[in-house]
């Protein structure tokens, strides 16, 4: 993934220092977010479609999907994330502000929370709060690295198959 400079619906990561943001587990209704740990080259770094995000475009802001295609939402006083895979009806939209420092401020619209890594016991994990706790994430685009093959002369595309 790639850190942004403008905002549109898609696929995203969401990381601070090293951490990467990634889904609550499969069986889970609500939690924080865990992070595992991520290295960054040129600008650039991997992550697995465990650690995408879709942000869907909605009235107001966007919702924000899991890979396990379930919605991230709000409900009670609750800091932490709830997941369900129907659009939810409350709770469940977010907006996005890019700040100059390149993170992002991503307010859920009903709570007035925004989500930030903190650490605790040297576990960096994302919550959502109405004050400042911790970090707020940079969001990088996920993209599809190209890569452009010149074959030796007289290959041919069954030997290259085989590579």
């Amino acid at each position: 993934y790639k850190g942004i400079n403008t905002m549109a619906a898609g696929n995203y990561v969401m990381s601070v220092d090293g951490a990467v943001a990634r889904r609550i587990d499969e069986n889970a209704k609500y939690g924080e977010l865990p992070t595992v740990a991520a290295t960054a080259a040129n600008g650039c770094a991997s992550a697995f479609s465990y650690f995408e995000w879709t942000f869907e475009a909605t009235e107001g802001g966007y919702y924000i999907k899991d890979s396990y295609g379930r919605y991230l939402y709000m409900s009670g006083t609750y800091n932490n994330f709830n997941v369900t895979t129907s659009t939810p009806t409350a709770g469940g939209v977010w907006t996005v502000e890019l700040q100059a420092d390149g993170t992002a401020k991503i307010m859920n619209v009903d709570k007035q929370k925004y989500i930030q890594c903190y650490e605790t016991g040297g576990v960096k994990t994302f919550g959502s709060f109405d004050y400042e706790r911790g970090t707020m994430p940079v969001l990088g685009s996920v993209f599809t690295p190209v890569v452009t093959m010149t074959p030796e002369s007289g290959a041919t595309l069954e030997s290259i198959s085989k590579i």
